[in-house]
């Protein structure tokens, strides 16, 4: 990667471990999700490139509506051209943003018959992602 520019899904906060196990020569836990970044923080090209990377979020902690506690919970899966996201409540509990044609993120392709295929495409990846990390979120 050249200065003052990124490539797409290089790390996250879960591919610190492995990589300083990388450097110090230990063995990654298998239960470790993330990946080495030996490689990239090297100037090298990745061996792996992960397809997606997730993340979840609280947006309100109890400010109160009409008396009641506001809990808005979401998460989302970006992979290389779209975002997905999915909450607990709200006018639109899911969202697909074209990310090359929209990175503003102004236009929900959710009800958009041309992008049917993408959207269960990542509701499986969301799927996929729950199961293998343990999240009880449910929408």
């Amino acid at each position: 990667t050249k200065i003052g520019t990124s490539d797409f899904l290089v790390n996250n906060g879960l591919d610190i471990m492995p990589t300083i196990c990388d450097y110090a020569g230990a063995k990654v836990p298998p239960e470790c999700q993330g990946i080495s970044l030996r490689d990239i923080a090297e100037g090298n090209k990745p061996d792996k490139k992960r397809k997606y990377v997730a993340c979840s979020t609280h947006f309100v902690q109890d400010p109160r509506k009409d008396g009641k506690p506001i809990d808005l919970k979401g998460r989302m899966v970006r992979t290389e051209n779209y975002k997905y996201y999915i909450f607990n409540q709200g006018e639109q509990p899911e969202m697909l943003i074209d990310m090359k044609n929209d990175p503003g993120e102004m236009e929900n392709l959710v009800g958009n018959p041309d992008y049917k295929k993408i959207l269960d495409e990542h509701r499986e990846i969301f799927a996929k992602y729950k199961k293998e990390s343990g999240d009880n979120f449910s929408s």
